[in-house]
């Protein structure tokens, strides 16, 4: 039965819970009324934490204010950030391991008669630069992969009058970012990765930049994003903000130490198991295993039913688990692939919480293993 005990939750890369200092700023706006487009007293004072809110997200990034669009989040952002290249005879660079919206992006570009090329993937996550020696209208790949953590180098690319988009969701709060240094033209942001609300985020776009809006109405964000904003969201998601500013680097080092520490001691402990990207720079709260002989959605639900939320990159398709598609493209055989589990860590990760995994978890590894071979036999 469902352990009744607090849930140990490691799944901060698919969302973290909201932070109780960000939920305290929410409280404090929710009897706000005014639409932020109204000229009078209330409508203005929604605006003003509005742009508070535009300034805080601007001011993590290392971006200008006006380069701050808000949007629904991750996947608005991406396909905000795509319109204006999925066209005929536009030159497209994405890879195989992106989110799956900017997958679904880039076949649509390739339906209205764009060029897309996919970069080739490592089988240590790394994107593979050599075979790439032409120019593009549009780049469009992730920062790090929510899967496997990988965090990806792009020093071989050139610009020249490229627009290079770049899916940030699970890098902002991870990682130091300056966007007006950056390579990139655009990027994307998502509120409930680091402890905002739901359905809030932000396309960054830099001034000059080709864009194109998904949809025509009104003047909100410049005319960029029509439709009265999400400002209760947009608070939270700017709150948010605001501490990560102030606390990230003291709560990265925390994580990245706790993740190293739980690497260490669940690879000592379980036998033959594998940590993803190990040499590769990572997300300092991602840790992605194969364990050899396992099914990994078996060891999945064991864990749920042991109070532990973590997570495998297999999707359901057609009613069939199908292997992860970033496994796949990483050249994973598919019974490799089935027996991978990612471990996610956030702000509200304890000690005593990995502490509990590591005790429980070699014994569900063994269960499942023994559950894997007498099905096979």
């Amino acid at each position: 039965s469902v352990t009744t005990e607090r849930r140990i939750y490691l799944d901060h890369n698919a969302t973290s819970p909201l932070r109780p200092e960000v939920k305290e700023v929410m409280l404090n706006h929710m009897s706000d009324a005014g639409n932020p487009n109204s000229i009078h007293g209330s409508g203005r004072k929604v605006r003003q934490a509005l742009d508070q809110a535009r300034e805080s997200v601007a001011s993590l990034v290392g971006a200008a204010v006006s380069e701050v669009i808000f949007t629904s989040g991750g996947t608005e952002s991406n396909h905000l950030a795509w319109k204006a290249f999925q066209k005929q005879d536009k030159k497209i660079l994405t890879s195989s391991i992106e989110h799956s919206c900017v997958l679904s992006a880039a076949r649509l570009a390739k339906k209205n008669g764009a060029e897309v090329k996919y970069i080739k993937t490592a089988s240590s996550g790394e994107y593979v630069w050599e075979d790439i020696d032409s120019t593009f209208d549009f780049i469009s790949l992730q920062h790090a992969n929510n899967e496997t953590g990988v965090v990806h180098s792009f020093e071989p690319v050139e610009k020249q009058g490229t627009v290079f988009h770049t899916d940030s969701v699970q890098t902002a709060g991870k990682l130091n970012m300056k966007f007006s240094d950056s390579l990139f033209d655009m990027m994307t942001l998502s509120g409930h990765k680091f402890g905002a609300p739901q359905g809030v985020g932000a396309l960054i776009v830099r001034k000059g930049t080709a864009f194109e809006s998904l949809w025509s109405g009104g003047p909100q964000e410049s005319g960029r994003r029509p439709g009265t904003e999400n400002v209760l969201g947009i608070i939270g998601l700017g709150a948010a903000c605001d501490i990560l500013k102030s606390c990230m680097k003291e709560e990265i080092l925390r994580i990245e130490e706790l993740r190293n520490q739980f690497e260490r001691t669940l690879v000592a402990r379980i036998p033959d198991c594998q940590i993803t990207g190990k040499n590769q720079q990572r997300l300092p709260n991602t840790t992605h295993i194969t364990f050899e002989g396992v099914d990994g959605q078996s060891l999945l639900i064991a864990a749920d039913l042991e109070g532990i939320d973590c997570s495998t990159g297999s999707a359901c398709t057609s009613g069939a688990i199908e292997p992860s598609h970033v496994l796949t493209a990483m050249g994973y055989s598919k019974n490799r692939a089935m027996g991978s589990i990612r471990f996610s860590l956030g702000w509200n990760t304890k000690e005593e919480d990995l502490a509990k995994v590591i005790e429980i978890f070699p014994r569900l590894v063994e269960q499942v293993r023994g559950k894997t071979k007498n099905e096979a036999l």
